[in-house]
Protein backbone atom coordinates (compact mmCIF):
# COMPACT_ATOMS: atom_id res chain seq x y z
CA UNK A 1 0.00 0.00 0.00
CA UNK A 2 2.90 2.14 1.40
CA UNK A 3 4.60 1.27 -2.46
CA UNK A 4 1.06 2.00 -4.43
CA UNK A 5 0.75 5.77 -2.57
CA UNK A 6 4.75 6.72 -3.32
CA UNK A 7 4.45 5.54 -6.77
CA UNK A 8 0.94 7.56 -7.68
CA UNK A 9 2.50 10.19 -6.05
CA UNK A 10 5.39 10.53 -7.85
CA UNK A 11 3.56 10.24 -11.31
CA UNK A 12 1.37 12.45 -10.52
CA UNK A 13 4.24 15.63 -9.72
CA UNK A 14 5.78 14.03 -12.49
CA UNK A 15 3.14 14.35 -15.06
CA UNK A 16 1.77 17.59 -13.98
CA UNK A 17 4.63 19.79 -12.16
CA UNK A 18 5.54 22.47 -14.57
CA UNK A 19 2.84 21.38 -16.93
CA UNK A 20 1.96 23.42 -20.02
CA UNK A 21 -1.19 25.13 -20.38
CA UNK A 22 -2.26 22.61 -22.95
CA UNK A 23 -1.98 19.50 -20.11
CA UNK A 24 -5.56 18.51 -21.17
CA UNK A 25 -4.31 17.30 -24.49
CA UNK A 26 -0.89 16.07 -23.51
CA UNK A 27 -0.65 12.37 -24.36
CA UNK A 28 1.41 10.26 -22.29
CA UNK A 29 3.02 8.83 -25.80
CA UNK A 30 5.93 9.36 -28.22
CA UNK A 31 4.14 12.77 -29.03
CA UNK A 32 3.75 13.66 -25.60
CA UNK A 33 7.14 12.90 -24.58
CA UNK A 34 8.44 15.32 -27.47
CA UNK A 35 6.38 18.04 -26.22
CA UNK A 36 7.58 18.12 -22.37
CA UNK A 37 11.11 19.44 -20.64
CA UNK A 38 14.21 16.97 -20.20
CA UNK A 39 13.80 17.58 -16.39
CA UNK A 40 10.30 16.60 -16.41
CA UNK A 41 11.51 13.51 -18.13
CA UNK A 42 13.97 13.10 -15.79
CA UNK A 43 11.24 13.67 -12.94
CA UNK A 44 8.97 11.22 -14.35
CA UNK A 45 11.61 8.37 -15.15
CA UNK A 46 13.07 8.81 -11.61
CA UNK A 47 9.38 8.19 -9.94
CA UNK A 48 8.31 5.65 -12.27
CA UNK A 49 11.62 3.49 -11.14
CA UNK A 50 11.53 4.54 -6.98
CA UNK A 51 7.38 3.78 -7.39
CA UNK A 52 6.97 0.90 -9.54
CA UNK A 53 9.63 -1.04 -8.48
CA UNK A 54 8.64 -4.46 -6.04
CA UNK A 55 5.04 -3.29 -6.33
CA UNK A 56 5.25 -4.11 -10.76
CA UNK A 57 6.71 -7.08 -9.88
CA UNK A 58 4.01 -8.63 -7.38
CA UNK A 59 0.99 -7.10 -9.29
CA UNK A 60 2.26 -8.82 -12.52
CA UNK A 61 1.60 -12.54 -11.26
CA UNK A 62 1.96 -15.59 -13.79
CA UNK A 63 2.10 -14.48 -17.74
CA UNK A 64 -1.66 -15.19 -18.85
CA UNK A 65 -0.84 -11.57 -21.20
CA UNK A 66 1.59 -11.17 -23.79
CA UNK A 67 2.37 -7.74 -22.22
CA UNK A 68 2.91 -8.54 -18.59
CA UNK A 69 4.81 -11.25 -19.64
CA UNK A 70 7.40 -9.23 -21.81
CA UNK A 71 6.96 -6.26 -18.95
CA UNK A 72 8.12 -8.71 -16.33
CA UNK A 73 11.02 -10.15 -18.53
CA UNK A 74 12.36 -6.44 -19.17
CA UNK A 75 11.66 -5.26 -15.48
CA UNK A 76 13.28 -8.09 -13.90
CA UNK A 77 16.23 -7.65 -15.97
CA UNK A 78 16.58 -3.70 -15.26
CA UNK A 79 19.78 -3.16 -12.81
CA UNK A 80 18.45 -1.15 -9.85
CA UNK A 81 21.50 1.44 -10.59
CA UNK A 82 20.89 2.19 -14.24
CA UNK A 83 21.13 6.17 -14.71
CA UNK A 84 17.71 8.21 -14.91
CA UNK A 85 19.60 10.00 -17.12
CA UNK A 86 20.60 7.24 -19.92
CA UNK A 87 17.05 5.81 -19.32
CA UNK A 88 15.75 9.59 -20.31
CA UNK A 89 18.11 9.58 -23.68
CA UNK A 90 17.17 5.96 -24.44
CA UNK A 91 13.45 6.86 -24.46
CA UNK A 92 13.90 9.99 -26.16
CA UNK A 93 16.12 6.98 -29.09
CA UNK A 94 12.96 4.72 -28.76
CA UNK A 95 10.52 7.36 -29.72
CA UNK A 96 12.87 8.32 -32.70
CA UNK A 97 11.36 5.35 -34.48
CA UNK A 98 7.84 6.66 -35.68
CA UNK A 99 6.22 3.00 -35.42
CA UNK A 100 7.41 3.31 -31.10
CA UNK A 101 5.32 6.34 -31.08
CA UNK A 102 1.81 4.41 -29.39
CA UNK A 103 3.97 3.22 -26.50
CA UNK A 104 2.68 5.01 -23.30
CA UNK A 105 5.61 6.86 -21.33
CA UNK A 106 5.43 3.70 -17.88
CA UNK A 107 6.13 1.20 -20.87
CA UNK A 108 8.94 3.53 -22.64
CA UNK A 109 10.73 3.47 -19.67
CA UNK A 110 10.51 -0.06 -19.08
CA UNK A 111 11.72 -0.62 -22.29
CA UNK A 112 14.31 1.42 -21.95
CA UNK A 113 15.38 0.72 -18.60
CA UNK A 114 16.12 -2.48 -20.19
CA UNK A 115 17.96 -1.73 -22.87
CA UNK A 116 20.37 0.38 -20.91
CA UNK A 117 20.42 -2.90 -18.30
CA UNK A 118 21.90 -4.59 -21.47
CA UNK A 119 18.63 -6.39 -21.50
CA UNK A 120 17.80 -7.73 -25.41
CA UNK A 121 14.08 -6.23 -26.48
CA UNK A 122 13.74 -8.33 -29.29
CA UNK A 123 11.36 -6.83 -32.59
CA UNK A 124 8.74 -8.97 -31.22
CA UNK A 125 8.57 -7.36 -27.88
CA UNK A 126 7.76 -4.31 -28.89
CA UNK A 127 5.49 -5.33 -31.19
CA UNK A 128 3.49 -6.55 -28.49
CA UNK A 129 3.90 -3.73 -26.53
CA UNK A 130 2.82 -1.04 -29.35
CA UNK A 131 0.00 -3.12 -30.06
CA UNK A 132 -1.06 -3.16 -26.94
CA UNK A 133 -0.59 0.43 -25.92
CA UNK A 134 -2.25 1.56 -29.32
CA UNK A 135 -5.48 -0.10 -27.91
CA UNK A 136 -5.11 2.01 -24.83
CA UNK A 137 -5.26 5.59 -26.77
Amino acid sequence: MKHSISFLLCTFFALFAGAPANAQSLKPNGVGWSQISYTRKLGYVEGFQAGSGQLFLTQREGCSIPIWCVQKRLWKGTLAEVDVEVVVQTVDRLYSDPRNTPITWGDAVIVSGAMASGVVVTEQDLQIVRTFDADLH
